[in-house]
């Protein structure tokens, strides 16, 4: 399919940024099709540049982040297998680190980290093999390419990009990985219910799930208990 010129402008972005939030991306819409087209028709442009780039297995989407439920839209390589991107941006010394961090944000129970364990974690990483890394600009590295995001308490968690573009990795090393019972989206950070306490949800899938029942209190879509 043959792409109209701002078309192909507003793909040329996005690859560029690669993650970026809806409503920055909704204003650059209007900014560059002006009064030719309406922000209603740019899900139907966005699906004209899906076809466009299916065949090198690229995929624009729509999806939110786990920590904020803030909408993005992503670029991403849908033919990476296991680190995605991350195989081409990073050296093997920093991918080494990078699998450490991952480990630890999956596996604690709020799904993020801070700067101090990323400092031990590169320490216990140059005991094993020697290889000291400059963690401080390997996590603006990461920051940068949207892999992982900052919360305001300036913690690290996995960006809305970072874990779409993982999910083969993260499905591939985590046997216990787990999938929001709502979205069917591999989840890190969400809440458990306590009464079957084998339905963990993401907080906005949540949120939307009471409010489209219009529930006085949230319950469990597994067991139909309060969550």
């Amino acid at each position: 399919m043959a792409l109209r010129d701002q078309q192909k402008m507003f793909l040329q972005i996005l690859m560029n940024h690669r993650s970026m939030g809806e409503e920055e991306l909704k204003q650059f819409y209007k900014k560059l099709f002006g009064e030719d087209r309406s922000l209603e028709n740019m899900a139907d442009d966005i699906e004209e540049m899906n076809e466009a780039i299916h065949s090198l297995h690229h995929k624009i989407e729509k999806v939110r982040c786990e920590m904020t439920g803030r909408p993005f839209y992503i670029y991403y390589s849908k033919h990476d297998k296991n680190f995605g991107s991350i195989d081409k941006l990073f050296t093997p010394a920093e991918k080494n680190l990078i699998a450490h961090l991952i480990q630890e944000i999956v596996d604690s129970e709020t799904g993020i980290l801070d700067y101090d364990s990323v400092q031990r974690l590169s320490f216990k990483v140059l005991m094993n093999n020697g290889k000291q890394l400059d963690t401080v600009e390997l996590v603006k590295k990461l920051l940068d390419n949207h892999l992982l995001a900052r919360t305001d308490d300036e913690l690290l968690h996995l960006s809305a990009l970072g874990l779409k573009e993982l999910e083969p990795y993260l499905r591939a090393t985590f046997d216990d990985i787990q999938e929001c019972h709502l979205c069917n989206s591999i989840i890190v950070h969400g809440v458990t219910c306590q009464s079957c306490t084998d339905c963990k949800l993401h907080k906005h899938c949540l949120k939307d799930y009471t409010k489209n029942r219009r529930a006085q209190y949230a319950m469990c879509p597994k067991c139909d208990k309060e969550f």
